[in-house]
């Protein structure tokens, strides 16, 4: 079974051009978004998350450069969401 999923991710690196690792990147950046967003503070979700503010900032402002869109806006008064991302 995990041979044949081995294979279907082979497959699909190819016809798409993304590695395995660059989608769980993408997966991983997503999550630590969601997670911004819902404790509204890159300080809080970095401790949640068990890692530094600064990496975890680093790796949504990565996002949004690869998504070429602006997710958060930063101010000096917190975060505001760019888009509706609201998981409930």
């Amino acid at each position: 079974m995990l041979d044949r999923r081995c294979l279907e991710w082979q497959t699909a690196e190819r016809s798409n051009g993304y590695s395995l690792e660059e989608w769980m990147d993408r997966l991983h950046a997503m999550g630590a978004l969601v997670r911004v967003v819902e404790t509204g503070s890159f300080s809080a979700a970095a401790r949640q998350l068990g890692v530094g503010q600064p990496a975890l900032s680093k790796t949504i402002k990565q996002l949004e450069e690869r998504l070429r869109v602006r997710l958060l806006i930063r101010s000096t008064h917190g975060l505001t969401q760019q888009l509706d991302i609201s998981t409930g």
